[in-house]
C-alpha cells in the first residue's frame, strides 16, 4: 500500500531523518512479512501465519511513531487516540505471544486481526458519514 511512496522520486518523503527511515524501513518490511504470513496460512500452519498478520499490524502501528512525535497533540488522548495508537497495537504482540506458544488459537486470531477489523469498521462508518452529507 505505501510501498509506491518510495519510488515517487520525492527526496523529502518519507525522508532521511530517523523517523524517514524508521518509516523506510517498516515499508520495506511489510511486504515480505504480509507474503510469509500468506505462505504459512497457505499451508495451513495457523500459528505462523498469525505471528505473519500479527506482524504487519506491529510494523503499521511503529510507522506511526514519527508522526506521533513531530506532531504531538493533546487530541490524541479524545477518542479513537488511545484505542487506536495504544489498545489496538498492545493486540499485535500478544497475539504473536500465544501463536508462538500454540496458546488459544482462536483469541490469536482474533488480536491480530482486531486492527484490521477496527480499520474496516472506521472506514465504513467514515464513507457513511460523507454519503450522509453529500444527500444534506
Amino acid at each position: 500500500r505505501a510501498l509506491p511512496i518510495l519510488f515517487a522520486g520525492d527526496p523529502d518523503v518519507p525522508g532521511t531523518t530517523p523517523g524517514g527511515l524508521l518509516i523506510t524501513a517498516t515499508i520495506l518490511l511489510s511486504p515480505p512479512v504480509a507474503i510469509a504470513g500468506f505462505v504459512f496460512a497457505l499451508k495451513n500452519d495457523v500459528a505462523r501465519a498469525i505471528m505473519g498478520i500479527a506482524g504487519v499490524s506491529l510494523l503499521d502501528w511503529i510507522s506511526y511513531f514519527p508522526s506521533i512525535a513531530n506532531h504531538w497533540d493533546s487530541s490524541l488522548f479524545s477518542f479513537p487516540g488511545p484505542f487506536v495508537f495504544f489498545v489496538l497495537p498492545a493486540c499485535a504482540p500478544v497475539a504473536i505471544f500465544l501463536a508462538w506458544r500454540r496458546l488459544w488459537p482462536g483469541i490469536a486470531i482474533a488480536l491480530a486481526l482486531a486492527p484490521w477489523a477496527s480499520r474496516a469498521i472506521m472506514t465504513i462508518a467514515f464513507a457513511i458519514s460523507v454519503a450522509i452529507a453529500a444527500v444534506v
